[in-house]
């Protein structure tokens, strides 16, 4: 797959993550006009079409994989009315690809920080080296199969899919770590 570590490399068959926390100004997003919102967004509010005459510090702009390589990206809403933002999780075979797309949001390569981020402020961020299942079998354990087992993961996964997805994959790397070996 696109995120994953060729074989014959280092690390071959896992990925490295990018996991990160934004936290929304949802009353400074809402006072704009869905033109501005598309603007910022660099894709059409209705059905998410990207933009033709899109501006250069526009997210999709930013963030446009093209220009960095492959990612396999998700957000996922997280919180209340009150305080609420996006979990972001970002798999690619090599840190740089992620690294890339981070300093072109802050502006670090055109000049041009992402639109976006004057709506959203990121919390957390940090890179995890996630390993193959075969990896984790040959540290002695079944981490891999208890995390993964009956998991199937589609980069066509609804909103609702991916909650659970992600809510899954958590839940049993937590138990996972309280049962297994220290090494």
């Amino acid at each position: 797959g696109l995120a994953l570590i060729p074989d014959g490399r280092p690390g071959a068959g896992g990925t490295i993550l990018l996991l990160q926390k934004w936290v929304h100004d949802a009353t400074a997003w809402e006072s704009l006009t869905d033109a501005e919102q598309e603007r910022v967004m660099g894709r059409t509010k209705t059905d998410s079409v990207e933009l033709d005459d899109k501006p250069a510090d526009s997210h999709v702009a930013s963030t446009d994989q093209e220009r960095f390589g492959d990612i396999f990206r998700r957000n996922m809403p997280y919180g209340t009315v009150t305080d609420h933002g996006t979990m972001f999780v970002g798999f690619a075979a090599t840190q740089k690809p992620l690294a890339d797309m981070l300093e072109s949001m802050a502006g670090l390569v055109n000049g041009k920080r992402d639109a976006l981020t004057r709506f959203t402020t990121p919390l957390t961020d940090a890179y995890y080296f996630v390993p193959s299942n075969d990896a984790l079998h040959r540290v002695g354990y079944d981490v891999g199969r208890q995390i993964l087992d009956g998991v199937e993961l589609s980069p066509d996964l609804s909103p609702a899919e991916f909650a659970s997805f992600y809510a899954t994959v958590i839940n049993r790397i937590a138990y996972a770590s309280l049962e297994a070996p220290r090494i």
